[in-house]
């Protein structure tokens, strides 16, 4: 009987965490009561990497882990948490600390890119450094209509189009603590010193327009 004990504890403690308020996470750092508001119909799509709840792992800065269940919020770089009684949880995760949502392992690092400011941001690791890494920023912003898009009212007819979320993540390729980030001219990256000397090509005029591309020159560099 002692034995049957110490084996159901452990699950019945992991099992309880998908019920939690924001007391019991307050030594995850930063954990706050997020207000429930009603969809903004005026904007199309949603600020979300997925929509639905999802089964979602936190590890601690001191190794503790709670299960929970959570959706990113890639508007604004946050995970939102169900809690007791149909509350809401906006967790930022704190350095040091590892989400695993949706196949993907989460974590917030300060960046300084070589061709942009510092910031610091939310990001899942996609090609671990061998000696390049790469990892994703995931993030949507709301893009306006455009203005002929629009029509005027002396027309005869309104249908007028709503603002919508779309997609704005980069790609950021890494090495040694250095970064750049994959996104408009990319001529300064070929000279940097993020690249090894035997890697770096001033006359190089490689695109990177898609995931595709970026994924095999990464993994080119990182065979060679």
């Amino acid at each position: 009987m002692k034995k049957l004990l110490l084996i159901l504890v452990p699950i019945m403690a992991w099992g309880q965490n998908f019920s939690i308020d924001a007391r019991s996470l307050s030594n995850m750092g930063n954990v706050e009561l997020l207000k429930q508001i009603a969809e903004n119909k005026e904007i199309d799509g949603n600020p979300y990497l997925d929509k639905s709840y999802s089964e979602t792992i936190i590890e601690m800065r001191d190794g503790n882990r709670v299960k929970v269940m959570a959706r990113l919020h890639i508007g604004a770089s946050y995970f939102e948490i169900k809690g007791n009684s149909q509350e809401l949880l906006k967790y930022t995760p704190d350095k040091g600390a590892i989400v695993e949502y949706m196949g993907k392992k989460y974590s917030t690092i300060d960046i300084t890119p070589l061709n942009s400011t510092p910031q610091t941001v939310l990001v899942s690791e996609i090609i671990p450094e061998k000696p390049y890494g790469l990892l994703l920023h995931s993030r949507k912003k709301i893009e306006e209509p455009r203005k002929e898009s629009i029509s005027m009212p002396s027309s005869g007819f309104s249908d007028p189009k709503n603002p919508k979320w779309v997609d704005a993540s980069s790609y950021i390729i890494s090495r040694n603590n250095k970064h750049y980030l994959l996104e408009g001219n990319l001529r300064n990256l070929w000279e940097s010193d993020l690249l090894l000397p035997e890697h770096r090509n001033p006359k190089n005029k490689r695109k990177l327009k898609n995931e595709t591309e970026i994924f095999d020159w990464i993994s080119e560099l990182n065979i060679q």
